[in-house]
This record gives structure tokens, C-alpha cells and sequence, in this order.
């Protein structure tokens, strides 16, 4: 006679092992993207400056450099 506890506690640590590594993917994911948008956030910051210092050779793709 096998005990049906058995399963059901299998079945739970299954559950749990891919809720972990579900939890584990997105938190990855969370803090890629975090840090993508810091990097990105750091580059624009930079470019903003280096563009307000060098105005003559400011490359803009929104409208034309004004005479």
C-alpha cells in the first residue's frame, strides 16, 4: 500500500523548484533591464553634455542646425 502523501509532497517541491526558478528568471530579467535602463539613462546624460558643450558638432536628428 503506498501512501499518497508522498506524491503530493513530491508534486509540492516540483511546484516549488519551478515557482524558485521562476522567481530566480525574473528577478534576472528585473535587474537586466535596470540596469539597461541605467546605462542607457548614463549614455543620454552624457550625450546631452557633450552636445551642449560642442554645439558646432552637434549631430540632431530632430530638425537642422540654425544658421
Amino acid at each position: 500500500m503506498h501512501e499518497p502523501r508522498a506524491t503530493s509532497q513530491k508534486q509540492w517541491s516540483f511546484a516549488r523548484v519551478m515557482h524558485l526558478r521562476f522567481y530566480a528568471l525574473y528577478n534576472k530579467t528585473q535587474l537586466r533591464v535596470k540596469w539597461k535602463r541605467r546605462v542607457k539613462d548614463k549614455l543620454l546624460r552624457f550625450l546631452t553634455i557633450y552636445l551642449s558643450t560642442n554645439k558646432e558638432t552637434s549631430v540632431s536628428t530632430h530638425r537642422p542646425i540654425q544658421p
